[in-house]
């Protein structure tokens, strides 16, 4: 089943072909604002890097994310949609710069 990619996944992927360096192996985090939508459980990755130098790195990506998609909600409730806890989310880049 094809998906429609996001404005800037497809800006990503376009200028990667442009350069002569096509991304071949990626992943794709989705992350919604209601689990009602039946999509699998986003965690696996936080999971897979949990305890590695990589664990800050995706909390960081998290918060941006949900920052700039769903910058009206609450704290608690960007924590939520993310999986991230209130201190990973505080101690973020993302929120640091906020």
């Amino acid at each position: 089943m094809a998906t429609a990619l996001s404005d800037d996944s497809s800006l990503l992927l376009r200028h990667q072909y442009r350069q002569g360096q096509p991304l071949r192996h990626w992943r794709v985090v989705v992350i919604c604002p209601s689990s009602k939508l039946g999509f699998e459980d986003a965690t696996t990755i936080q999971q897979q890097v949990a305890g590695t130098a990589l664990a800050s790195e995706m909390a960081d990506v998290i918060a941006a994310i949900l920052l700039s998609r769903f910058n009206g909600r609450s704290i608690i409730d960007i924590c939520a949609m993310g999986g991230i806890t209130v201190d990973d989310f505080t101690s973020s880049m993302a929120y640091r710069e906020i």
